[in-house]
């Protein structure tokens, strides 16, 4: 039986403060805001048992958008209001789960440049992706401390005939 890759749709990322987020992702990396803020509660409404089903019952209030990216791939930014959500640490980088998105821009001083001016911070140097080659990559982070990797060119690209 063959197996047929399936694409991303989006990605979840928790923010502190949604406006902010929004506005940092537009300027940054161009994304649409596609679906504006909307805020849902557990308050026994079908969205709410939703909500209770898929996050547990501690969950009362979230704000949730959606950006979209080039190639359709969404990014979906949660704001938790109850529980309050709080600056994502890296530091527990070994932890399962996920650990970063990457974003890939041919110009990545320049990108980085850019996430910096707008708040976000440099966690390394620019390093070769694949020895030998033209291919770049270095860790940023966004202003809430989720880690963003910036490449200079695709997976496909970088890691196709390697062997």
């Amino acid at each position: 039986m063959t197996i047929i890759p399936r694409a991303f749709s989006h990605v979840g990322v928790n923010v502190t403060d949604m406006d902010a987020a929004i506005q940092w992702y537009e300027k940054v990396f161009g994304f649409t805001l596609i679906s504006p803020p909307v805020t849902f509660k557990a308050d026994g409404s079908e969205m709410g048992e939703v909500l209770t089903d898929l996050l547990g019952k501690q969950i009362k209030e979230v704000k949730i958008a959606h950006l979209s990216a080039a190639g359709g791939v969404g990014l979906e930014l949660f704001q938790f209001i109850e529980p309050e959500s709080i600056r994502y640490s890296a530091h527990d980088y070994w932890q399962g789960g996920f650990f970063h998105l990457s974003i890939i821009d041919p110009n990545i001083e320049e990108m980085i440049d850019k996430i910096v001016s707008h708040g976000g911070k440099q966690r390394s140097r620019i390093w070769p992706a694949v020895p030998g080659k033209e291919y770049k990559m270095a860790y940023c982070e966004d202003p809430d401390g989720n880690v963003i990797e910036i490449y200079t060119h695709s997976v496909e690209r970088m890691y196709s005939n390697l062997a």
